[in-house]
């Protein structure tokens, strides 16, 4: 977030006021601090976010996704230190981003980590249709220590996923192994895309 204020001197950083919280991931190496620069957060340029939020005709951030489907496995070696205990992050603040522009409808969802079943369903209820496209990844995987999300689950996300009229393009925390079962059942749903790729929908 520094890097990006200091190259752009113009943009607003929509951020949710829990996401300057004590969060932590416990890896190989022990438990250590994920969270962002708490100095960044004085910066004139940042507009705190409570729930949902329309940024103008095209543009709206969402949060306060309910969980139907269980999060991932993945998503419990992410905490939030809270005083002097570590606690499983509830990911108050994640949010999600819907683009409408000429009658194609967007979801940006980050890592994801309420969920993307949970995430579309929230969408569905806002827009009352689904996303024509989902950027997103689906944190199946852990990137730091390589371990997938159980074969059962993949499957049962990628069967939820294929019963709507979307085309997914994941990439980072899906995970390459999760990417290719999920890549069985939706086909040309889906489509891995990486950093500097671009996506012309």
């Amino acid at each position: 977030m520094k890097t990006f204020l200091d190259v752009n001197d113009k943009a607003m950083i929509y951020i949710k006021k829990e996401a300057f919280g004590d969060y932590y991931s416990e890896r190989i190496s022990g438990t250590e601090y994920i969270g962002l620069d708490k100095s960044l957060s004085q910066n004139s340029r940042i507009v705190f976010v409570d729930n949902d939020m329309i940024l103008d005709d095209e543009l709206k951030l969402f949060s306060g996704v309910n969980i139907v489907d269980e999060r991932f496995t993945p998503n419990k070696k992410l905490k939030i230190r809270i005083g002097t205990e570590y606690r499983e992050d509830d990911f108050a603040h994640e949010q999600n981003l819907i683009i409408n522009s000429d009658g194609v409808k967007v979801l940006v969802a980050g890592c994801a980590h309420n969920g993307i079943t949970n995430i579309i369903r929230k969408f569905v209820k806002m827009e009352g249709a689904d996303p024509d496209y989902v950027i997103s990844g689906f944190h199946l995987s852990n990137p730091s220590s390589g371990k997938n999300e159980d074969e059962t689950v993949i499957y049962r996300v990628g069967n939820s996923l294929k019963k709507h009229s979307t085309i997914y393009f994941t990439c980072h925390c899906t995970g390459i192994e999760p990417y290719k079962k999920l890549k069985e059942i939706l086909n040309n749903k889906v489509e891995y895309f990486a950093a500097g790729d671009m996506l012309n929908l």
